[in-house]
């Protein structure tokens, strides 16, 4: 695995996600959980209730697992890796949430009682927020898709997705900031351990049947953007 700085998607990708890291560290010590979450509540609405109901949706597991099915049909290895990040997303998350954090209570536990506006389509759970999982399976597909393609319009449009689904899961009251914060590096740590192992170690990616896909073997499929690295070998 092997960062080519002189790419300039990749240096722009490794800047959008370095100010992630920078902005989010800042508004953790400017506001408290709870603060946050009554800035984000303040949007409340019928049609946020709508959309972050609908975008939320994105952060379950079964985006990775449609990702490793929607890669057979170009190439077995990219499938491979998203099942690989799948799995590592479901330890991480049982380690987390079961093991070492089981005591970590959700926003509704602590505001249930405020005079607030609670989404409509709100599911009503208090425990195991530490950290977000729907924000760690999201960013850690905005990883490999941006790994996969190696352009900056797919960094942009995966991180934008991926920012969505974190403040959703803050507006329908199921996790803090810190939680969605944790959950985002997670997601994109796992993913490039994955990466790091199964190209490195495992090198899988250089095993010719793994470059085949279900798509017949004349027709090397190509993608809209110039700059990727898609086209089966």
């Amino acid at each position: 695995m092997k960062l080519q700085h002189s790419n300039p998607h990749i240096q722009f990708s490794i800047q959008l996600f370095t100010g992630f890291i920078i902005t989010g560290a800042i508004l953790l010590i400017t506001y408290s959980k709870i603060e946050f979450s009554l800035i984000i509540n303040q949007l409340s609405s019928p049609s946020f209730d709508f959309f972050f109901n609908a975008v939320t949706q994105l952060g379950l597991g079964g985006l990775l697992a449609v990702l490793a099915i929607f890669f057979l049909f170009f190439r077995y290895y990219y499938s491979i890796l998203c099942t690989g990040i799948l799995v590592m997303s479901g330890i991480i998350s049982f380690l987390f949430k079961k093991v070492l954090f089981t005591d970590a209570m959700r926003p509704l536990h602590f505001m249930r009682d405020m005079p607030l506006r609670f989404p409509s389509g709100m599911e009503e759970h208090f425990r195991h927020s530490f950290p977000s999982g729907h924000t760690m399976t999201v960013f850690a597909a905005a990883f490999i898709l941006f790994w996969i393609y190696r352009d900056y319009r797919v960094a942009i449009i995966n991180f934008t997705v991926a920012i969505l689904v974190g403040i959703s899961r803050i507006y329908l009251f199921q996790h803090f900031f810190i939680d969605i914060y944790a959950g985002a590096i997670l997601g994109i740590a796992e993913s490039v351990f994955i990466i790091w192992l199964f190209e490195n170690i495992f090198q899988l990616n250089q095993i010719p049947a793994l470059n085949k896909s279900l798509i017949a073997k004349k027709r090397k499929p190509q993608l809209a953007f110039k700059n990727n690295r898609y086209a089966q070998q």
